[in-house]
């Protein structure tokens, strides 16, 4: 948003130092809520020419930018509510850097609430997939433990190929199995 560009602009070279250090290869940049009384186009202006600045960071550092869809029903102000909406993000980051360094975190957490076909959107979207991260709906619980159908993404996340880390994303209190 514009009002905190400022916030997220200068933690951009210590969040680059520490993936430097640290050999961290996936740095998630936040889009930001949208803000009233400003324009969603200024917004969106704002947001691009910030995460840029962050995908030169990161490439400095040898990492990637990762953008997250986040359900609605958890964040109403947050504008990237699916992935065609965050990959078209990442996708502009890239063209206003010349670079291929900024992605998409898939979240199935989030896509799945968001009544996406997580399987589909893999195989439409894998190569802008840099980071999964996984939650179960309802609750947040493991893998398993609600109704997003896992075992039809990890065969999909096997079957493209996709060899990166996952992310456990889930809150084991709210597992109905413990």
């Amino acid at each position: 948003s514009p009002r905190r560009a400022g916030q997220f602009r200068a933690g951009i070279d210590a969040a680059a130092g520490l993936a430097a250090r640290t050999g961290c290869r996936v740095l998630n940049a936040l889009y930001g809520n949208r803000e009233p009384g400003t324009s969603p186009a200024r917004q969106d202006e704002v947001a691009i020419e910030s995460l840029a600045l962050a995908a030169r960071a990161a490439d400095q550092a040898g990492a990637c930018i990762v953008l997250e869809a986040i359900s609605p029903q958890e964040a109403p102000d947050y504008p990237l509510h699916d992935a065609a909406a965050t990959t078209t993000a990442a996708g502009a980051v890239n063209a206003a850097t010349g670079l291929a360094n900024t992605g998409i975190l898939l979240d199935a957490y989030h896509h799945g609430r968001s009544g996406e076909d997580v399987p589909a959107l893999l195989r439409r979207h894998i190569a802008q997939v840099m980071h999964v991260q996984v939650a179960d709906d309802p609750g947040r619980g493991r893998p398993g433990s609600g109704t997003l159908g896992y075992p039809a993404i990890f065969a999909a996340l096997r079957e493209l190929g996709y060899d990166q880390w996952i992310g456990l994303e889930y809150e084991p209190v709210r597992d109905p199995a413990i």
